[in-house]
């Protein structure tokens, strides 16, 4: 089977933003490809970086799971978790170089 892949942007100048990404409970075939910008311009995403999959379910449970990073796309592929809770998910990305700071998306 192919994923369904969903294309979102992500400005990390924004707090908060209107990207809702839709799934029902169950689905593991859907993949989610994150182009980071700061404000307009596109983030470029060093190569020492690594980027996390944050969420908390509508249960109140959080997740935690790696992306890969090709192309300056970040690439989060959904699990039997991400779709597990009925209800929303608040999610982040965070990237973290390897200086141990820290960049994190707006919820989405």
């Amino acid at each position: 089977m192919i994923d369904s892949v969903t294309r979102i942007t992500l400005n990390l100048q924004d707090t908060n933003t209107l990207v809702c990404v839709k799934a029902k409970r169950g689905d593991t075939g859907r993949k989610l490809l994150i182009h980071l910008s700061d404000g307009s311009i596109p983030y470029p995403i060093a190569p020492d970086c690594y980027a996390v999959f944050t969420a908390r379910k509508s249960d109140g449970t959080r997740l935690h799971h790696p992306c890969g990073i090709e192309n300056n796309v970040v690439i989060y592929a959904f699990t039997e978790q991400t779709c597990a809770a009925v209800g929303a998910l608040h999610c982040e990305i965070k990237l973290y170089g390897s200086d141990r700071r820290l960049i994190t998306s707006g919820c989405f």
